[in-house]
């Protein structure tokens, strides 16, 4: 028998209505042609919108992070307070207020008693140690630099946190990180010598050091945390580097004190909520899209740290810090697009 184009034959009973069930039966049933059904239209176009408002919103969480943790590091100049001694009250009050949000955290998830649970008291501790100095000496250059160029400085972290992950992680650098350290350091080389030529103005040698240091600690603490992460919860992490740090300056900070106001004190108390939120927009940020189109964001700081300059203070960066940190950025995105291997 010969059949049409969309017909087929179709052996077994005949289920034909008002006929009895006959074995064998034969029967021709016509199939719409390929050409004419109707497929559902592929769901790229959705799929690419639902990706895009994803895309959009990780790059808004992480400019939210990104302006938080500027705020923290102009806290010192925002609040108007001395330099020399308010360094180790913020971060003392800031360690505060960070371990009661951890700690109410921790009690509105019920996990009070697992919080506290860990391993690795050694790596706590230490990144306690590292996160106070890296924070204090980040307000100390903050506050004796304009805000753009402090943190221009405080980029050279690439550069460090590329060698310790070569030095301590074992993680193979190639030739191609080299040139890219080497642009990030000739953008830091802009910014600090840029304004009198090859002399360091009088008075920034301390600053520009500390901010260096800063960028340095904040790299160390960088590598502990990917050491931590492997073993302990995210909420242990934060309880314990807020707590322990907090314990850690609570004699230096009481030593030095300054008289502050109660709104003064609730205001430095609230940069440890903030060091958290800003940590949790990050991590939302990150969930949402991938690291290599949001580590350039983070470099927005600049930005930040301009408009806080300059609304607050007045501070109009120069030629040679914004070449220097156009450079030091270029730099970045370069260390951004490479991959470091397990050596």
């Amino acid at each position: 028998m010969q059949l049409g184009v969309g017909e087929v034959e179709v052996h077994g009973p005949d289920m034909g209505p008002g006929r009895a069930w006959r074995k064998g039966a034969l029967r021709r049933l016509s199939l719409p042609r390929c050409e004419d059904a109707v497929l559902p239209e592929a769901p790229t176009a959705v799929a690419e919108a639902a990706r895009r408002r994803q895309t959009l919103a990780g790059i808004a969480w992480v400019l939210l992070g990104t302006f938080a943790f500027t705020l923290i590091t102009a806290s010192a100049k925002l609040v108007g307070l001395d330099a020399e001694v308010s360094a180790l009250q913020i971060i003392f009050l800031r360690f505060v207020g960070g371990t009661a949000t951890a700690l109410a955290l921790a009690v509105g998830r019920g996990q009070l008693r697992s919080a506290f649970q860990t391993t690795r008291m050694d790596l706590h501790g230490w990144r306690a140690f590292v996160a106070a100095g890296g924070v204090g000496a980040s307000l100390y250059a903050a506050t004796h630099l304009p805000l753009v160029e402090a943190g221009a400085i405080g980029l050279t972290q690439g550069i460090f946190v590329l060698l310790l992950a070569a030095a301590v992680l074992g993680e193979r650098v190639g030739p191609a990180h080299w040139r890219a350290m080497a642009v990030c350091l000739a953008g830091a080389l802009m910014v600090v010598f840029g304004k009198q030529g090859l002399v360091m103005p009088k008075g920034e040698a301390l600053p520009v050091a500390m901010a260096l240091a800063g960028a340095l600690l904040v790299s160390v603490e960088l590598i502990l945390i990917k050491r931590l992460a492997g073993t302990e919860p995210p909420l242990t992490v934060m309880l314990y580097v807020n707590l322990l740090g907090g314990l850690l300056l609570a004699g230096p900070a009481f030593w030095l004190w300054q008289g502050l106001r109660p709104g003064e004190i609730v205001l430095l108390l609230g940069l440890g909520p903030l060091a958290i939120l800003a940590q949790y927009c990050n991590i939302q940020g990150f969930k949402r899209a991938e690291a290599s189109l949001l580590s350039p964001v983070g470099y927005s700081r600049l930005i930040f740290a301009g408009l806080l300059g300059f609304v607050f203070f007045g501070e109009l960066p120069g030629v040679a810090t914004l070449a220097g940190a156009a450079v030091l950025v270029l730099g970045g995105l370069m260390l951004t697009r490479l991959h470091t291997r397990p050596g």
